[in-house]
């Protein structure tokens, strides 16, 4: 049995009062599970049993005596952050010592309880918690839920679910109990049995299915329908479809956020789609791009798990970037219509500001496309926040789709809901030296200082010689992981298979990733207040305190340091109407805020940069980009490079 039924298990003998069982299976996945999010689940309801048992005056008589209350305190005594909702996380907590909080969601859960234990006559409160349960992937208990909800007030909506989450838990003796009491009168059978059908992958049937859905005006039945043309591929019928329903958006979001339902099928091995992989579907999105309607691309795009794993992973192939119009404008067509002197000097000002971002340290190694994608990105960001207040989840997305139209295949997700992301960042590997390699020496003294700690005088004299990662490791014969600082994050020495050594630094994504981005959105949240008020010393104080966590909580899985360069230069450009030049390159300032031990450290290293890097040249006006940039097609036009120059050149 896995640690996820044995979880389920420990659900169901929580609400059954077996206390004793459940605190057995919670300690058994914490102690066993090697997921994260079970052993974090677990924990939350080991502390929601705890004040079970409390508020329940007639207790418990089964529960046991010796029960380890440290493992309840391990849960956070702070509000969780929640990716969904991007809520920020209070960083001190005014309660006592004995106090518990707990996870909003699990909150909610807990109520929802209490008020079935109420009225269990009523079927919203068992539907509620269901979809309590399928935020949490729970679906074997959202399915149980929801067939009690189904059978005390049968609904149209509540089957839907049903249907939904008994997929997701492969219970088929729920997919039959839906078709034996519905198919007849309201035309369930034929939606469901082609999710059922597209769930085992059996692609023709389950169209074969929707379409007969279609037919009978199944609600939903269009929309499921364009979305299984997405996954595969048909992004012109998918579009159709879109168009067909009256859903579609001029956001991408729109269009992919259905997917988060059902995950992505394997490869199928029936002949008419024998060749169908994921490709199709990363191909779908590519072709997407180019209908001038699905103009937003967002970061996590509401892609399945699974998928943003794989792909954040390097798993599938690469798609060749967006060919752009082979032109010599500066600007994208129209844009510098309407605008004066001024105007256009500002936006030159702002292109040029994005020379030294990039994800490389070496700018040469930035093509002059990558330079206008940023400084689009910084123009159009700036004015946004000069016009009012962004949130924190936007902030992140505007540069995050310009980086897309640089690369649409770039795994720009939130690792905060991919649990087993880390970023690597190699200094060397296969024989080869990376731009970071200008960090070798400090990150070798900090691998050295601490395996002096526990060395004798022989080798301790030995490590103090070594001048490269070879040599420490031809000294200790063994991997070498050092944590750095004050950090999760960790320098690592060890030998791959080939013989050669691999040397660079890890930063995990784990819960303390998870406080150091709800710090980074407080300091965000703080910084839009300030700029109300129009203080520049105590704003570019919030501004750098945001970037410090940004950069340690590393956001997200790819140009994560770019994004947040790109953030940091349109504060300075709203704060001081200046261009910032000469800062370090993103990835540098990344490694910085890591190495550092602590904010103020962290402060006066970038003061230090941005002293001699200000120019005086003062940024009067900024272009709209809301009148010059109407569409999606234009931003590609934003982007162009004279290729045919090039070619002839050569």
């Amino acid at each position: 049995m896995s640690t996820l039924e044995i979880l389920h298990d420990g659900n169901n003998a929580f609400y059954a009062k077996k206390y004793t069982l459940a605190y057995k299976l919670y300690d058994y996945v914490m102690k066993n599970s090697k997921n994260e999010r079970e052993k974090l689940i677990a924990q939350a309801n080991l502390a929601i049993l705890q004040e079970e048992i409390n508020m329940n005056e007639a207790g418990d008589d089964t529960y046991p005596m010796n029960v380890d209350t440290s493992m309840i305190g391990i849960w956070p005594k702070r509000k969780t952050y929640i990716p969904d909702e991007r809520t920020p996380i209070e960083e001190e907590s005014s309660q006592g010592e004995n106090e518990i909080t707990y996870e909003p969601g699990l909150k909610v859960l807990s109520k929802a309880t209490e008020i079935i234990e109420n009225q269990k006559s009523k079927s919203y409160p068992y539907s509620q918690r269901g979809d309590i349960f399928t935020m949490m992937g729970l679906y074997k208990n959202a399915t149980n839920d929801l067939r009690k909800a189904l059978d005390l007030d049968a609904s149209q909506s509540l089957l839907l679910k049903l249907v939904n989450s008994s997929l997701f838990s492969n219970d088929l003796d729920t997919y039959s109990f839906i078709i034996h009491n519905f198919d007849d009168n309201s035309c369930f059978g034929a939606l469901s049995q082609g999710l059922l059908l597209w769930s085992s992958r059996r692609f023709d049937e389950a169209l074969k299915y929707i379409n007969k859905a279609i037919e009978n005006e199944e609600e939903n039945a269009l929309l499921m329908r364009a979305r299984l043309y997405f996954v595969l591929g048909q992004i012109n019928n998918s579009y159709n479809d879109w168009l067909q329903s009256g859903y579609a958006s001029d956001d991408i979001v729109f269009v992919l956020k259905f997917l988060r339902d059902t995950a992505i099928p394997p490869e199928p091995k029936d002949d008419t789609w024998k060749s169908y992989s994921l490709r199709h579907f990363r191909a779908g999105i590519y072709k997407s791009l180019f209908y001038e309607r699905m103009i937003t691309v967002p970061l996590d795009l509401w892609i399945p798990l699974q998928v943003q794993s794989e792909w954040a992973s390097g798993g599938m192939l690469r798609y060749p970037p967006v060919p752009l119009c082979q032109s010599e404008q500066s600007y994208p067509e129209g844009f510098a219509l309407g605008l004066s002197e001024s105007q256009r000097a500002a936006a030159k000002a702002l292109l040029r500001t994005a020379y030294r971002i990039g994800a490389s340290t070496s700018s040469r190694e930035c093509s002059p496309r990558a330079f206008k994608c940023v400084g689009m990105a910084v123009l159009e960001l700036s004015e946004e926040i000069r016009s009012s207040p962004v949130s924190f989840s936007q902030a992140a997305a505007i540069p995050a789709h310009w980086l897309r139209l640089l690369d649409p295949m770039q795994p720009l997700f939130m690792r905060c809901s991919l649990r087993d992301c880390p970023i690597v960042l190699h200094v060397q590997r296969d024989l080869f030296l990376s731009d970071l390699i200008i960090f070798q020496p400090t990150l070798l003294s900090i691998v050295k200082k601490n395996l002096l700690e526990s060395c004798k005088d022989i080798i301790a004299q030995k490590i103090s010689l070594a001048k490269t990662a070879d040599d420490i490791w031809d000294i200790v014969r063994s991997d070498v992981s050092v944590r750095i600082g004050s950090s999760d994050s960790e320098i690592y020495i060890r030998k791959m298979p080939a013989g050669h050594i691999e040397f660079g630094i890890v930063i995990p994504s784990g819960q303390s990733h998870l406080d150091e981005l709800a710090k980074a959105e407080v300091s965000w949240s703080a910084l839009m207040n300030t700029l109300a008020r129009g203080p520049k010393v105590e704003c570019l104080e919030h501004l750098m305190r945001f970037l410090y966590h940004w950069m340690r909580s590393c956001p997200l899985t790819a140009q994560s340091h770019t994004v947040g360069m790109i953030i940091f230069h349109a504060i300075i450009v709203v704060i001081l109407k200046r261009a910032a030049f000469d800062l370090p390159p993103p990835i540098h300032v990344l490694i910085e805020a890591i190495l550092a031990n602590d904010f103020p450290e962290f402060k006066e290293t970038l003061t230090s940069h941005m002293k001699a890097s200000l120019i005086d040249e003062h940024i009067t006006e900024i272009p709209s980009i809301r009148e010059n940039l109407p569409n999606f097609p234009s931003r590609i036009a934003a982007l162009i490079i004279d290729d045919a120059k090039k070619e002839e050149s050569k």
